[in-house]
């Protein structure tokens, strides 16, 4: 990479280039060898806005803590390695990019906490397309200006494609057997912006790294995602039922609905004093799913979506559970 600053800035500009060097090696692990070199060029106004166009930032050099730095790096660094005209691909695995570091910073949870800062954006944006008929369903309009492929809003192709990245991620990663990310970056290494001349073409690169037949591809998730705007799910635990087991276990079965009108593969989470154990399920869109969790101590409560997957309500997503006193 490279820095162009002013002289009284030297210091800040090696913070920029420390941050830089240190994320290098996760985003060539995802995307190879960079397409590009990073650029930051130094504006002289300290209250300007920053801006990036590609690999280039155009921004005033002033002290930000290492998270923020970090972040605002890793980003530029994915621009860098991936050229798509896309904006759901570029930005989405931008931003999926600044998540993985938060990931590596601070947990799964604090990659989470990420994402979730276009949660509730997105689930307003989702609200207001949903009115555009007058059963409820998103008006024609609504669903084609909003589908991933054709919209301009950076509220989708910023905050709902970073969600698609993360959910895509997650379920790769559980079905191909391999590491969370190891089938997505495969995908990934192996996209060409000049063949990239169908919308289907990101989702064949995806099946066929997971290597999915095709009685188990992702149509289903693109076309609830991407190829089109069916809204935001809305999970409810409809049931958790606790079972003791003869060596002094429990195994708890959940039942999860989903009131929403896009489908999604979700975790589970049963708590009790002693920690907590996950499992996915995947429920489609106005249907239910069914898992079935094994706990060494006695559940207390039940929790689906651990804030991976954007929901229009999140206010039904736990319930406890009660343990039936034995006679």
């Amino acid at each position: 990479m490279a820095v162009s600053f002013l002289a009284e800035h030297a210091s800040i500009a090696r913070d920029y280039a420390a941050a830089t060097e240190r994320w290098q090696p996760l985003v060539a692990e995802w995307f190879g060898p960079a397409a590009n070199k990073v650029h930051v060029i130094e504006l002289a106004e300290p209250s300007a806005t920053p801006f990036d166009s590609g690999a280039f930032v155009f921004t005033p050099l002033r002290p930000l803590d290492r998270t923020a730095l970090e972040l605002a790096m890793v980003h530029q660094l994915a621009h860098a390695a991936i050229v798509s005209s896309r904006p759901w691909i570029s930005e989405g695995l931008a931003h999926l990019m600044q998540a993985e570091v938060r990931e590596r910073q601070a947990g799964r949870r604090g990659a989470i906490a990420y994402i979730s800062q276009f949660g509730r954006p997105l689930a307003e944006a989702e609200k207001g397309a949903s009115t555009g008929g007058p059963d409820g369903r998103p008006g024609e309009h609504a669903v084609a200006s909003q589908s991933l492929v054709t919209t301009s809003d950076p509220v989708y192709f910023r905050g709902k494609s970073v969600y698609v990245w993360w959910m895509l991620r997650d379920m790769l990663g559980a079905e191909a057997l391999q590491t969370a990310a190891e089938a997505l970056q495969t995908a990934v290494r192996s996209y060409r912006a000049d063949q990239d001349t169908q919308p289907a073409y990101m989702q064949t690169l995806l099946e066929k790294s997971a290597g999915r037949t095709a009685q188990h591809n992702l149509e289903w998730f693109f076309d609830d995602w991407v190829y089109r705007d069916r809204g935001l799910p809305d999970f409810r635990i409809e049931s958790a039922y606790p079972r003791k087991t003869l060596d002094g276990t429990y195994v708890v079965t959940v039942t999860v609905e989903n009131l929403g009108k896009a489908g999604a593969e979700v975790p589970v989470t049963v708590s009790a004093a002693g920690g907590e154990r996950s499992q996915r399920v995947l429920v489609h869109a106005g249907g239910k799913g069914v898992v079935r969790v094994q706990m060494p101590q006695p559940p207390t409560r039940a929790t689906v979506n651990d804030g991976s997957v954007p929901e229009t309500d999140v206010g039904n997503n736990s319930i406890d559970i009660k343990i039936a006193q034995q006679q």
